[in-house]
């Protein structure tokens, strides 16, 4: 990801969680470390737009569905996305490389309707996959079902 912070100056990438060991990761006057925080909210309400980039793990990753849900546009790996109904373009820009990554950031920055559309649509899945309503009404169905 050294690429991605050197590569636009006005950028500023801030990074949230606990650094992963063993892996160096970049430094630059325009990368934050915050670490582990309390609270992810004020940092989703400041963002642009989310970077995923996981590469392995299991499971739902809720800080996607997080950033879906405060209607930031997302890039992320397919393991990032694993268990959301993601569509490429749709909902989120997927990316597996660095360059992948640089090209998403530059064609959201480059293009504000794409930005609104990923933020919106990203927001009505989590609402019709994830919400609370949206889970009870699956919990409903399969307890009508038996």
């Amino acid at each position: 990801m050294r690429r991605i912070a050197s590569l636009e100056p006005t950028w500023r990438l801030t990074v949230v969680g606990a650094k992963p060991e063993g892996i160096l990761l970049p430094t630059g006057p325009n990368i934050v470390y915050v670490g582990l925080v309390d609270r992810i909210e004020p940092y989703f309400q400041a963002a642009h737009a989310m970077l995923c980039p996981v590469f392995s793990g299991t499971g739902i990753k809720t800080k996607v569905l997080t950033a879906m849900a405060f209607r930031r546009p997302v890039i992320a790996t397919a393991v990032a996305l694993e268990c959301i109904p993601a569509i490429d373009g749709v909902h989120v820009l997927q990316a597996e490389t660095e360059d992948d990554f640089l090209a998403a950031m530059q064609r959201l920055v480059g293009d504000q309707t794409l930005q609104a559309s990923l933020a919106i649509r990203a927001f009505e899945l989590v609402r019709d996959h994830f919400s609370i309503q949206a889970i009870s009404r699956n919990i409903a169905s399969l307890v009508v079902q038996r």
